[in-house]
């Protein structure tokens, strides 16, 4: 077994081809959602790769936040908290997988310090219910913890899609909200254009004091993504766009990426709307699980919102191990820490000095 960074050009397929046979992997770690970070984030990927007979059976994707003044971080994977990990083939046995696994987190480790990282954070999947793995092996300083949010939509048949889903999947209470839209002729349209979207989401992330996606990342969208590979659809009212919905598909899983409404039209629940037609569309076309992404345990409104959608529970985990003396980043502000690594993850709030006190 050799352990080496990808070659996106001469190993992308092998690379591929693992994650399809690999149960924790998940959209951040395609190949395509590679791209679109390299082009928005202006950092370097580095993405390890475990192979045997020039055949790739593990990975843990990464990308490296290069700061002069505080110190170097690396992250799996970095931006709004997208998984990463260690992952490994599933069809291999229990005994190479253990050490395919072992040998990405010592390379890993290794990476970071070559690289004159600080401190160095793997995200888990939240398909990955191996937690064990990297309490044992890792050695890791910090700790934090997601609630991931994901609807099982069971099995393939796809006979009385609607009625599998008002009466199987969602809770009662969310059945008004998807028929008041259908009632008062709310339609649904596909689109291209990330502009109205962009808007709302602005609108809705700055008013409560959130960090909003930038227009630049929905525009490279189409510039790295297949028409296939992702689903943009809007809510209108007599032309009006009312809500938006940004998905992306991969494997056997739709990823809800960024929902976004017009705050005066709310009562209409054009998202509602949007959600029950994309999940009559994912369970069409064969999709199994419908990832609502991670949610904080206070967000008390946000989690149940989900669990009406028949989400259940997949915790995942922000493991990050001290490499150098992290001192001077303990002094900084939360907001300090923010704007030197822009949309990579440093280390617990908690743990600043500033927050403690």
């Amino acid at each position: 077994m050799k352990i080496k960074l990808l070659d996106t050009i001469a190993g992308a397929d092998s690379y591929t081809n693992m994650l399809y046979n690999c149960s924790k992997s998940m959209f951040f770690h395609s190949i395509p959602y590679q791209n679109l970070l390299k082009d928005f984030l202006e950092s370097e990927p580095c993405y390890l790769i475990a192979k045997e007979n020039d055949r790739v059976v593990g990975a843990i994707p990464s990308f490296l936040k290069v700061n002069k003044k505080y110190g170097n971080i690396i992250n799996s994977l970095p931006f709004f908290g997208s998984n990463g990990g260690v992952l490994v083939n599933s069809r291999l046995n229990y005994e190479e997988k253990m050490k395919i696994k072992k040998e990405l987190l010592k390379e890993f480790n290794n990476l970071a310090l070559e690289k004159d990282c600080i401190l160095s954070t793997i995200i888990t999947s939240p398909f990955d219910n191996d937690v064990s793995f990297y309490e044992e092996n890792l050695g890791y300083k910090f700790k934090d913890e997601r609630i991931g949010q994901i609807t099982d939509f069971g099995s393939k048949n796809t006979s009385d899609i609607e009625n599998k889903i008002m009466y199987n999947i969602v809770e009662k209470r969310n059945r008004a909200a998807i028929r008041r839209p259908i009632k008062n002729n709310i339609i649904v349209e596909s689109s291209n254009d990330f502009n109205p979207l962009y808007e709302m989401h602005n609108d809705n992330i700055s008013s409560k004091g959130g960090i909003v996606k930038p227009k630049s990342f929905f525009q490279k969208i189409l510039n790295h993504f297949k028409e296939e590979e992702f689903d943009l659809m809007y809510a209108k009212k007599e032309d009006k766009i009312i809500a938006g919905l940004l998905l992306f598909y991969f494997k056997d899983t739709v990823e809800y990426y960024t929902p976004a409404l017009d705050v005066m039209y709310a009562k209409e629940q054009g998202t509602s709307l949007l959600i029950f037609e994309e999940m009559k569309k994912a369970i069409k076309n064969g999709y199994r699980y419908w990832n609502w992404g991670g949610t904080w345990k206070t967000q008390e409104g946000v989690y149940k919102f989900k669990r009406g959608w028949g989400a259940k529970d997949y915790p995942y985990y922000y493991y990050t191990s001290q490499h150098e003396n992290i001192d001077n980043i303990l002094e900084l502000h939360p907001q300090d820490l923010i704007k030197e690594y822009k949309w990579f993850y440093v280390l617990p709030f908690n743990e600043l000095k500033d927050v403690k006190k």
